[in-house]
């Protein structure tokens, strides 16, 4: 095969990658209140959040080095992910959670060069910064686990503390609530 076959099929290959990675961040948002009311989801988010790490590396995927860094980013959060379900191991959380930090931002930083090495804008490079908002949001969903699981109660907030919103904010649980209202009564502030 030519250099112009290989070219055009690898744009047909890639092409919607970022939509597959929007689609399964999506499910994520989606199905993570359910399983804070039901409490019946955890595999199924497990599921997906494994489906969001191979999409990921799959958008990455076109050059080599990427895809094998990628994967060696992914497989010790995977590991983390799915070992809660046989042992609770903190350092291996810990670690899982910082190679998710890592491969997050990996995952950013290359998705941004390509969408800004791009002359035109089409919806794959739309669904990319949607994907890189998104993804950026995960991280730090990781980095406050891990301060979580390093110095616990961090963001615990006390209950005569007036946080300015109601008591039920989002269907979300204990610390994580109490983080969400404080922060969200500073952006008020500042605004």
């Amino acid at each position: 095969m030519d250099q112009n076959g290989r070219l055009l099929l690898g744009r047909v290959i890639f092409r919607g990658r970022f939509l597959y990675l929007l689609f399964f961040i999506l499910m994520m948002i989606a199905l993570k209140p359910l399983d804070e009311v039901i409490g019946k989801f955890g595999i199924l988010l497990d599921l997906v959040v494994t489906a969001i790490l191979v999409s990921a590396i799959y958008a990455i995927s076109q050059k080599r080095n990427r895809r094998i860094i990628g994967v060696l980013l992914a497989f010790p959060m995977l590991l983390s992910v799915w070992s809660t379900y046989f042992v609770k191991i903190t350092w291996l959380q810990i670690s899982g959670n910082l190679c998710g930090i890592a491969f997050f931002t990996f995952i950013i930083i290359t998705i941004l060069s390509f969408i800004f090495s791009q002359d035109e804008i089409k919806i794959d490079q739309i669904a990319g910064a949607a994907v890189v908002y998104l993804l950026m949001a995960k991280m730090w969903i990781y980095a406050y686990r891990v301060i979580e699981m390093i110095h616990p109660g961090s963001f615990y907030i006390a209950q005569g503390h007036n946080t300015g919103q109601p008591p039920s904010f989002m269907g979300l649980s204990g610390s994580l609530k109490a983080f969400v209202a404080e922060m969200t009564a500073k952006i008020n502030v500042f605004s």
